[in-house]
């Protein structure tokens, strides 16, 4: 591995950072603020001077194209950084810090795995699937230890009802009939898109299979939601699904059929085995019991105990400090509102989840990428191509 000396200039802060955020975060639960706006501020002046140095001394309009591809992907990185911590799958310091990383990782280091306009894909690819692998082989672990250690569950086995299982298959059927549909109704959104977009620069990041797992993974809880409050939501789905389906069969478009209804099948099972397996990890692993007199500012309330905690609320200003509740946790405000709410009751005990460290993950993703230029894509690129095909 050659380094040259514009490689040290953009590595050597993005590894001390990341070494300052790791300990941070392992140690406080929290990326400090002042450290990325070093880095953002570091990343800008550089920037600026490799844009005068090649306006003025090389006169090299590759270098142009490569400054103008690396401050794209880095802005990018913000945008899908600040996507990823509005559907609460991580802090707004995670967003932040990943937005550095993307910003002063050299893209000579994508070149093997290398999405246009979107190379720090990469880096997600690194940070998230190697992190999926070790919950998915925790979650088996934890789950073959609760049912060789519960011989009652193996007595319920026995004595099963047939008519609760008869009610339970029904309502797994019900549920896998409406999923799938919706599943095909997204696909017809995709391709839709994909025709209406063939022409556009930016196609090659929606063709990725991987980058449209990431983004099912990112929407589909928040659709989910969605449909709970609007029912009528759930039968247009359907209905639109359903009439564009028989239009592809009785037009004859066999092969474009079987595509959407293969694909929205595959993507189904992956996301939600892998939401059923998070999930199930979740909660028996990443849960506690904390008294409210010891809450903290950065605490993760667990989803269900939340409607408890917010009926308590009375007045418009307590209501308005809990309309966003993060993955980064409890503000202070909100912290200093839910221990006067228990006041009376200091000892009552709320469920939160175990926060995680992103950090060092990340900056373990970032070394992989610079040891190997390359990521987690290609595997799972082809392994969807196996799927797909």
């Amino acid at each position: 591995m050659n380094l040259d000396f514009i490689d040290y200039l953009f590595l050597t802060p993005l590894f001390v950072i990341g070494l300052i955020c790791s300990h941070t975060d392992i140690k406080y639960g929290k990326i400090l603020n002042k450290v990325i706006i070093v880095g953002i501020l570091y990343a800008f002046f550089l920037y600026l001077s490799l844009f005068f140095h090649n306006l003025f001394f090389l006169h090299q309009n590759s270098n142009f194209y490569y400054l103008f591809d690396a401050i794209l992907n880095g802005l990018i990185s913000f945008v899908v950084g600040y996507s990823v911590w509005y559907f609460k799958l991580w802090s707004a310091g995670d967003a932040k810090l990943f937005t550095v990383y993307a910003f002063l990782m050299p893209l000579k280091f994508y070149s093997k795995s290398y999405i246009l306009y979107f190379p720090s894909f990469a880096l997600l690819a690194n940070l998230f699937i190697p992190l999926f692998l070790v919950l998915v082989c925790s979650a088996f672990l934890t789950l073959a230890k609760e049912v060789y250690g519960s011989k009652q569950k193996l007595k319920e086995f026995k004595s099963f009802d047939f008519k609760i299982v008869f009610k339970k298959l029904k309502s797994l059927g019900d549920w896998f009939l409406s999923m799938f549909l919706n599943y095909v109704f997204i696909f017809i959104l995709f391709q839709l898109l994909t025709n209406l977009l063939k022409n556009f620069p930016g196609k090659q990041i929606l063709s990725n299979r991987l980058f449209l797992y990431f983004l099912l993974l990112l929407i589909m809880n928040r659709f989910m939601l969605i449909k709970k409050k609007k029912k009528w939501i759930d039968l247009f789905i359907n209905g639109v699904s359903i009439i564009y389906c028989s239009f592809l069969f009785f037009s004859g478009n066999i092969q474009t059929l079987e595509n959407i209804l293969k694909t929205a099948l595959i993507f189904m099972v992956l996301m939600s085995s892998t939401r059923q397996i998070l999930d199930f990890y979740i909660k028996k692993k990443e849960i506690k019991k904390v008294k409210v007199r010891d809450f903290k500012k950065g605490m993760i309330i667990v989803r269900d105990e939340i409607p408890s905690v917010l009926k308590k609320l009375k007045t418009k200003e307590e209501k308005e400090s809990f309309n966003w509740i993060d993955a980064g946790g409890l503000n202070g405000n909100q912290v200093k509102i839910i221990k006067n709410l228990f006041n009376n009751d200091p000892e009552s005990s709320v469920r939160i989840y175990k926060t995680f460290p992103f950090a060092p993950f990340m900056l373990l993703a970032a070394i992989l990428l610079v040891l190997t230029q390359s990521s987690f894509l290609v595997t799972i690129d082809t392994l969807f191509k196996v799927l797909l095909k």
